[in-house]
């Protein structure tokens, strides 16, 4: 389909700087001549019902905003404030409004899908307002100048891009599968390999654990007291110093790095210097498998009592100790002993913890199990470095492709003729199709503006 676009026949000088020439038989006006626009605040509420039962769109996350009901119909929402500022998307049906979005709407038997097309290949964030905090500006918008073909032309504009975005999808969402299956492929490695070690047909003995309920014979089961020590290196702040935190993210993500502060204003904060070889976890997303080893990287850097140290003894591997804990059983250790509720209040009981048991191998075999993991997590992450380049380009090629057609750089009429009919007033995609889910919001059915 897209390798069979052509040029069109004959083009003129469109007096854009930013698009070039265009079709001849297009037209150069104002997108003011095309729509109309109003923040969803100026909307009149036309009919009152729960708006639960409707998609609820706005520029910057909605939380906590007055939203207002809007008629039926297409419509073309564009972020006016936050960092979706300029994001656009095309909105069908019944819907509310926020106050953070523009609501577009076309005239003189315009298309919405089309609107929505061209809107989105422009770079609007350049025409917010300057100010403490800076919105789309509606006016210079509507006075920017744009090419238009003709309303056939726009139905065909439609179709392809209806069709072309389908298919880019497509290869995405199967790309992004691909990287799920590779993450659980990993995890599931550490798991066999920490329970089985590498041979999957070793003879096997059962235990009394709740969660590793057996274990190659040769192996012992040790409390994790044994295997490792608290070590506590407490720093006195001093309020002209400068200091960086370390974080933990979750599901064995590794260390990251906060901003420096002064010591001013960490105040009275209990705070540790970190040492590379570390083993350190965060007490309040253990649960969540929040457990990383220092490297060097991290020389120099502090962290809070919610971030305590370990050194392993002389038994035990330290990464092979990471293996475990990265595992979906070290995690489900962690988690039983993270009593209370979700998020702050599952506070990990290290007493606990450190009594549970772990299976532990010969050194050498622990240290043999690491770099056989490791050789193979890096053919894993090698993998999905890939599939993500291969997502970004694709996203690039749409983008590209976007406003190659809806400036007239490429004749989509012959190739949208051979395709299957749609209704361009109500299902032309445009460059944002996809609505995104607000999970954190626990309004039913609140809906944001946002890219693809």
């Amino acid at each position: 389909m897209i390798a069979d676009l052509r040029p069109h026949s004959e083009m003129k000088e469109s007096g854009l700087n930013s698009i070039g020439a265009t079709p001849k038989h297009w037209e150069i006006g104002r997108l003011k001549s095309v729509c109309s626009m109003k923040s969803g605040e100026g909307i009149t509420a036309m009919s009152i019902e729960p708006a639960g039962n409707f998609p609820v769109y706005g520029g910057n996350g909605l939380r906590g905003y007055t939203s207002h009901y809007t008629h039926n119909g297409s419509f073309v929402l564009i972020g006016r404030q936050g960092a979706l500022c300029g994001n656009v998307h095309l909105a069908k049906g019944k819907f509310w409004a926020s106050e953070h979005a523009v609501v577009a709407t076309t005239r003189d038997g315009h298309l919405p899908g089309w609107l929505a097309a061209i809107v989105g290949a422009m770079n609007l964030n350049q025409y917010s307002m300057a100010a403490a905090q800076p919105g789309l500006s509606v006016e210079r918008v509507l006075d920017l100048r744009i090419p238009i073909p003709p309303a056939a032309e726009q139905a065909d504009i439609v179709r392809f891009l209806d069709h072309a975005d389908h298919s880019i999808q497509c290869y995405i969402s199967a790309k992004q599968k691909l990287i799920a299956l590779l993450s659980e492929g990993r995890s599931a490695l550490i798991s066999q390999t920490v329970t089985r070690g590498l041979d999957s047909d070793v003879d096997t003995r059962a235990t009394r654990s709740h969660v590793f309920p057996s274990v190659p014979r040769a192996w012992r089961l040790w409390k994790i007291r044994h295997l490792i020590q608290r070590v506590r290196r407490p720093i006195v702040v001093e309020a002209d110093k400068e200091y960086r935190e370390i974080g933990i993210r979750s599901w064995g993500k590794g260390v990251f790095h906060k901003e420096k502060v002064r010591g001013a204003i960490l105040g009275e904060k209990n705070v540790f210097r970190v040492e590379p070889g570390d083993f350190v976890l965060n007490i309040v997303f253990a649960w969540e498998g929040a457990v990383a080893l220092v490297s060097e990287n991290e020389k120099g850097m502090i962290a809070s009592h919610r971030f305590p140290t370990f050194r392993p003894s002389a038994e035990v591997d330290i990464d092979y100790l990471l293996m475990i804990f990265q595992s979906e059983q070290g995690r489900r250790l962690m988690e039983v002993n993270s009593p209370g509720a979700a998020g702050r209040n599952k506070t990990l009981r290290i007493g606990q913890l450190l009594d549970e048991e772990i299976p532990v191998p010969a050194l050498d075999e622990q240290r043999m199990i690491v770099a056989t993991f490791r050789k193979e997590e890096q053919r894993i992450a090698e993998c999905v470095t890939r599939t993500c380049q291969a997502i970004h380009q694709l996203e690039e090629f749409r983008s590209r492709l976007i406003a190659d057609v809806v400036t007239g750089k490429v004749d989509v009429r012959a190739v949208a003729g051979g395709l299957p009919e749609t209704d361009p007033a109500t299902t032309g995609r445009g460059p944002y199709n996809e609505v995104i889910p607000q999970d954190e919001d626990a309004r039913p059915g609140v809906l944001r503006v946002g890219p693809a």
